[in-house]
């Protein structure tokens, strides 16, 4: 049998490598069709809404955080000014396979160019999976290419500053403004960062890793060394936009990609698209609701949890949770007079859902409040009320 023996192949009317051999009978290539486990992101498709799909209002102390489309934080720092309301919408790139997007309507103008506020969208990442993605965060040759969708109805070329924040050990910031032209069409963006042999991302499950797409930055922010790490805390640098500037402006963002880029070519693969099914098992781990009254029987009635009175006015039941969550959960809930329903031997409603202990893997909840059942009787619940709602949450 015949063998071709070279060091690379090339395109004979491209300037770099398809494919690189290597003497010990290996090779890396420039891919861009969907190999599978490649984004280090969660719901990069914005697909997964399990809070709520509909707009939230967002402002410095108000409803910032996780509140529409999981995974995505909207920040604001600093008693940063401005206001905005945030939902998933479906403005998003259809032909290439997307019917999200994570849309921010400006509805209170921040024109402020000085101090140290902020505003944006953060995502985090646990440490292990940074680690185990292969990414040699030792080593300056080795690079993450961070890829994502985006179109805003400001007009005229601007340029969003990307933000990328390690955790452990020293904290070291990463800052790269991306050109956005065309902006009022879906256009895809790339930025890939180095490795850097002072970072340090511990093997486990706090967060190794935020990414911060910056919408408005005081100039207390900004950096001189874009593009480079570096242990000032910079969000932004001199030339980046500042979004938030009138209310006219609104943003929306899809198909985030992070992926380790072996050979520092800088050029993304195709999107890595998963089914709703495996995005929301990801999800879970984060965050999982447990009951929503508006999405049960009669718009109002969600089962809950079986169990057993204890004493005549508090209810307890252990739920198994979804999928093992990252760390122990806490309760996410709306409680209200006579929002959730017991049944032991007779019906009788209640106002207040509580949790007494839990595990990454199963959590006890407790209904108590105006409850008047049968001691020592076993039942099970449900929801009353159709804003009734319950969550564990484990977040980063």
């Amino acid at each position: 049998m015949s063998t071709i023996k070279v060091q690379n192949i090339q395109h004979t009317g491209s300037s770099t490598n398809a494919i690189a051999l290597a003497s010990d009978g290996t090779c890396t290539a420039n891919i861009t069709n969907n190999l599978s486990n490649r984004n280090l992101i969660i719901n990069g498709a914005q697909q997964v809404a399990q809070r709520s799909a509909a707009a939230v209002a967002v402002s410095d102390g108000s409803n910032e955080g996780y509140q529409t489309i999981d995974r995505m934080h909207f920040s604001y720092g600093n008693s940063a000014a401005g206001a905005a309301n945030i939902s998933q919408s479906t403005d998003a790139p259809t032909t290439l396979g997307f019917t999200k997007s994570h849309k921010t309507d400006v509805t209170t103008a921040n024109t402020t160019s000085s101090g140290s506020g902020v505003i944006g969208i953060k995502y985090s990442i646990e440490g292990q999976d940074l680690r185990s993605s292969g990414w040699n965060h030792l080593s300056a040759s080795s690079f993450l290419t961070l890829s994502f969708y985006f179109k805003t109805t400001k007009t005229g070329n601007s340029k969003l500053p990307i933000m990328f924040r390690t955790f452990h050990g020293t904290t070291y910031y990463y800052v790269q403004n991306v050109t956005v032209t065309d902006p009022t069409n879906w256009n895809r963006y790339t930025v890939t960062i180095p490795g850097n042999s002072n970072l340090t991302i511990n093997d486990d499950n706090t967060g190794g890793m935020a990414i911060f797409f910056s919408y408005q930055t005081g100039s207390d922010k900004d950096t001189s060394s874009e593009g480079a790490w570096g242990t000032t805390n910079a969000y932004s640098t001199s030339e980046s936009t500042n979004y938030f500037d009138s209310t006219s402006n609104d943003m929306f963002i899809t198909g985030i990609q992070l992926e380790v880029d072996h050979t520092g070519s800088g050029k993304p693969t195709d999107f890595e698209h998963r089914s709703i099914s495996d995005e929301l098992m990801r999800c879970y781990r984060y965050y999982q609701v447990i009951a929503k009254g508006s999405e049960g029987t009669g718009g109002d009635k969600s089962p809950l949890v079986s169990g057993q009175m204890w004493g005549t006015s508090d209810f307890y039941g252990v739920l198994p949770l979804k999928t093992k969550m990252r760390t122990l959960p806490s309760l996410d809930v709306v409680n209200g007079t006579n929002y959730w329903q017991v049944y032991n031997n007779s019906t009788d409603t209640c106002d207040t859902l509580g949790y007494n202990n839990a595990s990454p893997d199963a959590i006890t909840l407790h209904l108590t409040g105006n409850l008047n059942g049968t001691a020592y009787v076993g039942g099970w619940s449900r929801t009353n009320n159709a804003a009734a709602f319950v969550a564990a949450k484990a977040e980063l």
